[in-house]
């Protein structure tokens, strides 16, 4: 069941999946699982391989409506970030769209990457990729236990700035 309450059920394993938020590319990467992946947006060009998939940005902000259906994918996977309408519009047109809920710690992360894991038939690598984080995770807060927090300022690009009690 997704963010948006709708179970998402697939009978076998999606052999053609578009990404609307680079998050959701980065995780399918993660599990060597790009061979899966059709469209993605121009946002996760840094990955290596992403050139070769169908763009499916908008002009504006966000997806475009016309080139998800043209990817012509069989699940699309739609972080947080892809609003519930452009979600709903999707659906609309009889795609699969598994909507995230919003990740704010490591524990959703995880979560996050276990269900794309489920989704696309990739449990295993799901699995060893979120071990793999939680040693690296567990790692560093070990090395660091004893050291005074810095307070910082993160600026984003647009004029936004990062506080407290944000993923980021």
């Amino acid at each position: 069941t997704d963010a948006t309450g709708t179970e998402i059920t697939l009978e076998e394993r999606p052999e053609r999946v578009t990404t609307t938020n680079p998050s959701a590319a980065q995780v399918m990467w993660e599990l060597d699982a790009q061979g899966q992946v059709v469209g993605l947006t121009e946002f996760a060009h840094y990955l290596e391989g992403a050139e070769t998939r169908e763009n499916v940005s908008s002009t504006e902000q966000g997806v475009s409506i016309e080139r998800v259906v043209g990817t012509d994918p069989e699940l699309v996977l739609a972080p947080n970030a892809t609003s519930v309408e452009t979600v709903e519009q999707l659906r609309e047109t009889g795609l699969t769209v598994y909507h995230f809920p919003r990740a704010t710690d490591f524990d959703d992360v995880a979560d996050k990457t276990l269900t794309i894991g489920q989704l696309t038939g990739n449990v295993q690598p799901a699995h060893e990729t979120n071990s793999w984080v939680t040693a690296n995770v567990e790692s560093a807060a070990a090395a660091t236990a004893e050291v005074e927090r810095p307070r910082l300022l993160y600026p984003l690009l647009g004029g936004f700035a990062v506080g407290g009690e944000t993923f980021i």
